[in-house]
């Protein structure tokens, strides 16, 4: 998909693309047992397998996905919040469970911290 753009006197164009954003590090998030649960590593490759199968991503500007930083995710939560996703992939699993478990419909694993960070920082980009 593309726009043109004119410059304000009308006289220079220039083409801009749409960016689009995938990286298979996101994708490390998963449940533990691999259970069912709507937010699944698959929601993300199903997309991404038709955006590619449609010719989409070819039209597009495939952007690298960089992680957050934590000035900038404190800006939106809690100290305590981005030191505990920080660190969670760190920890062991029955600690991770007993934390999830503090949550509504959360689960969390090894790949969970650099999933969420790869995330926040695709939104800032």
């Amino acid at each position: 998909m593309e726009a043109v753009d004119s410059g304000s006197d009308g006289a220079s164009r220039s083409q801009r693309r749409v960016g689009i954003l995938y990286d298979e590090k996101m994708c490390r998030h998963r449940t533990p047992d691999r259970e069912p649960h709507p937010e699944n590593p698959n929601r993300i490759k199903t997309i991404w397998n038709k955006l590619q199968d449609a010719g989409i991503t070819e039209r597009c500007e495939v952007l690298n996905a960089n992680k957050a930083v934590d000035k900038y995710i404190l800006a939106v939560h809690g100290k305590s919040y981005v030191d505990l996703i920080r660190t969670i992939s760190s920890k062991q699993s029955n600690c991770r469970r007993r934390i999830a478990s503090k949550f509504n419909s959360i689960y969390l694993n090894k790949g969970s911290s650099e999933a969420a960070y790869l995330a926040a920082g695709s939104v800032i980009e």
